[in-house]
């Protein structure tokens, strides 16, 4: 007689909510943050992309209205990919699916 395997429903939801998970994103998601800073400091001009790099529990955010530029470049400016480069500096891999495409 085997043992049936029945998944957890909630077991993300414990998981994330459990101390040693919060702690451990905290310092991932300052670290990721404080690297972005870093890449994004050769290309400093006013300083605001860097000072608007903020973390948010679990998440970065980059709050100009014009990080998507900075990140991603445009007709006249060449890409920084400040976040991109700041996310593998952390160790980190960045999934980039790309713009979404019309079917």
């Amino acid at each position: 007689m085997g043992t049936r395997f029945i998944p957890n429903p909630g077991f993300r939801r414990e998981l994330e909510a459990g101390p040693e998970f919060t702690s451990g994103m905290k310092r991932i998601t300052v670290t990721v943050a404080e690297e972005i800073k870093l890449a994004a400091e050769p290309f400093r001009d006013t300083g605001h992309y860097i000072k608007s790099v903020k973390t948010r529990k679990n998440r970065v955010h980059l709050e100009p209205h014009f990080a998507h530029l900075a990140e991603y470049g445009s007709v006249h400016n060449p890409p920084q990919a400040n976040a991109r480069r700041g996310v593998k500096a952390a160790g980190l891999r960045f999934a980039d699916d790309g713009p979404k495409q019309a079917d």
